[in-house]
């Protein structure tokens, strides 16, 4: 049984395996962090999430040589911990529960699954790194670009590095290229500051409960609308009722609270980590 030290990937001491640095497919960029990090992550993180186009075959070339490396990955990631905590099961069944565990964080996310500009037809990874770009180790931004540079939309090249732990796959970005800007931009996403300056402007007033903001958090909707609205929740009177809310906050308010309500669950766990 293969053991941590003779492991061709690095595991880190919180139980996390490393991959080797790897090349995307040519993609199309959205929420961008470059130039400034993510707040909304502990510690802040630069990056962005890179959407891949379901049907190019040259892509999905691409896209399968990373999935066999994460597969690779995942093989031995399971060797590990079989051998470290020896179970009281048969190596087959509990890489299969291993893998189920996987399901919230798959190598490659369906863009299909999100009510985002761009993402239909596409595969999604989120790439993060705790470092802005030019600090050593943080993301090397190539051909003299600035961070500010990258707009969503653009098409890009990125290098990755994936990383493994129990709760599944995620993405440390490592480098970046503008390839192009044929002048495709993606309007914002429901949780984006332009439509919470939509939402000021609708009303006078803008009036909704904690169980309306937990409805939106709990949809994966709720990035810069969560921070802009709890101020609102504790400077504003509640109005009773969760419909009266929603008058409360316009029509723009209201469509924010459909997308929340019919915002796709996440998929079932699967024992096979192939997606392609």
């Amino acid at each position: 049984m293969t053991k941590a030290t003779e492991s061709k990937y690095y595991m880190n001491q919180f139980g996390g395996l490393h991959g080797s640095d790897t090349l995307t497919p040519v993609g199309r960029i959205a929420f961008v962090n470059l130039a400034k990090p993510n707040v909304k992550f502990d510690p802040p993180k630069y990056g962005a999430t890179l959407l891949f186009d379901k049907k190019d075959e040259t892509v999905l070339k691409t896209l399968k040589s990373i999935q066999a490396l994460c597969n690779d990955m995942a093989e031995e990631f399971c060797k590990i911990l079989f051998a470290r905590e020896k179970p009281k099961m048969l190596y087959p069944k509990f890489k299969e529960a291993i893998i189920a565990g996987f399901a919230a964080q798959p190598i490659f996310r369906d863009g299909d699954m999100k009510e985002y500009d761009g993402f239909a037809g596409n595969w999604y990874i989120v790439a993060k790194n705790d470092k802005r770009p030019g600090m050593s180790g943080g993301i090397k931004i190539l051909d003299d670009k600035m961070p500010e540079e990258f707009e969503s939309g653009m098409l890009v090249r990125a290098q990755i590095q994936p990383y493994l732990d129990k709760k599944g796959f995620s993405y440390k970005m490592r480098g970046i290229r503008m390839l192009a800007d044929d002048g495709i931009r993606f309007s914002v996403a429901p949780d984006g500051a332009s439509l919470l300056a939509a939402m000021d402007d609708a009303v006078d007033a803008v009036r909704i409960t904690a169980e309306d903001v937990e409805t939106v958090e709990a949809s994966g909707l709720g990035n810069a609308f969560d921070t802009a609205v709890s101020a609102n929740v504790a400077a504003n009177t509640a109005v009773p009722g969760k419909a009266a809310n929603v008058q409360a906050i316009g029509a723009t308010g209201a469509a924010l609270m459909a997308a929340a309500a019919k915002a796709k669950p996440a998929p079932a766990p699967q024992s096979s980590l192939d997606v392609l």
